[in-house]
């Protein structure tokens, strides 16, 4: 990375010095219009190759953190439940989750989530290598789910609120059950 950081400054610097050349006469129009056009095509290759090289070292640390994460969380997630407070679990949740979207299907009143994660930890796994390591293989950074209904039977009937909220109206008593005695 310092490399290409360093070949992109000295194209900096022949940027100027053919401006410098062209102003004093060094070097005609074409000339420098030749020279600057050479030169801002290979900046822009090197900056490709910075922005390459970023993402790789990225990736990177994103798998060393995700070793990390083993380590650190492997024993508790099973406890996780039980013996956290509701704090202590929401910083968790900002920690490893970028957002997390909720969409309500009125059809099937029926929830469902999409969880984004800001490491690919979904369906990943590791294997330890011949010579020592790991080797990481990546799973996805997107989780969806849906959240099944806890209660059976009758739906509540749903009105919207002069706040734009739904009011939940109970079921209007209007026969008998055959249950009942009267």
């Amino acid at each position: 990375k310092r490399y290409v950081e360093g070949k992109i400054s000295e194209l900096e610097s022949r940027e100027k010095e053919n401006r410098e050349w062209y102003i004093i006469g060094d070097i005609d129009k074409e000339e420098h219009e030749t020279n600057k056009i050479l030169i801002q095509k290979k900046k822009t290759e090197r900056f490709l190759e910075l922005e390459n090289l970023n993402m790789e070292i990225s990736t990177l640390e994103n798998q060393k953190r995700w070793i990390d994460w083993l380590g650190k969380h492997q024993d508790w997630i099973s406890n996780m439940k039980s013996e956290y407070s509701i704090e202590e679990k929401k910083n968790i949740i900002h920690e490893y989750i970028q957002k997390i979207r909720v969409f309500f299907d009125k059809e099937n009143n029926q929830h469902s989530l999409r969880i984004e994660l800001k490491l690919p930890i979904v369906g990943d796994r590791y294997v330890k290598k011949d010579g020592g390591g790991y080797k990481i293989l990546n799973g996805n950074t997107i989780k969806e789910t849906q959240v099944l209904p806890k209660k059976k039977g009758r739906k509540p009937i749903l009105n919207p609120t002069e706040k734009g909220g739904l009011e939940i109206i109970p079921p209007i008593k209007n026969s008998q059950s055959r249950w009942s005695k009267s």
